[in-house]
């Protein structure tokens, strides 16, 4: 499938290109690591270690620093006001993906701004990442994804046979 960041790569600013590369290699790295929630990280681990040369870190190491995007999705992604930054599971991976393999990046602000909005950004070139995004088809469309980093195995649990007043997410609230 051809997207669009694949048919501008000859254009724009020179971001596709190097995005394309950084998402390889995410590629690769996410589909090992496993997070929990933390600010630090020790609690972020690889299933398996990920073996890059002297060459690729020095290609990640001279790129320009990367913008990254962020939209509150807790508990992937939350803007803490206190800090001014942005917390989450999502933001560890990240942190921990981008400092092993020597990416700068530098993230963006942009309170109040929709998923379309940050999406818009990216297809633009105007910012290089967005996290943390779900895949869905018309998303893929417009954008490279790598592959799930985080499964959860939480659920709920009510009485069997009680009858709850629960029809829909209103109810829940």
């Amino acid at each position: 499938m051809v997207n669009d960041w694949q048919v501008r790569e000859g254009g724009g600013r020179g971001r596709a290109p190097r995005c394309a590369r950084v998402v390889a290699v995410l590629l690769g790295l996410l589909a090992m690591a496993q997070a929990w929630a933390c600010h630090d990280d020790g609690h972020v681990r690889l299933n398996r270690p990920v073996a890059l040369t002297a060459a690729e870190h020095a290609e990640f190491a001279a790129m320009a620093p990367l913008s990254v995007l962020a939209v509150d999705a807790p508990p992937m992604v939350r803007h803490d006001p206190r800090s001014g930054g942005y917390v989450g599971i999502g933001v560890d991976v990240w942190c921990f993906v981008a400092n092993r393999i020597g990416l700068r990046y530098d993230f963006v602000a942009g309170q109040g701004q929709t998923v379309a909005d940050r999406i818009g950004q990216v297809q633009a070139g105007t910012a290089d990442v967005f996290l943390s995004l779900s895949v869905d088809p018309e998303r893929a469309r417009h954008g490279l994804f790598t592959l799930p980093y985080y499964e959860t195995y939480y659920a709920i649990i009510a009485r069997k046979g009680a009858r709850l007043p629960v029809h829909g997410l209103s109810d829940l609230g």
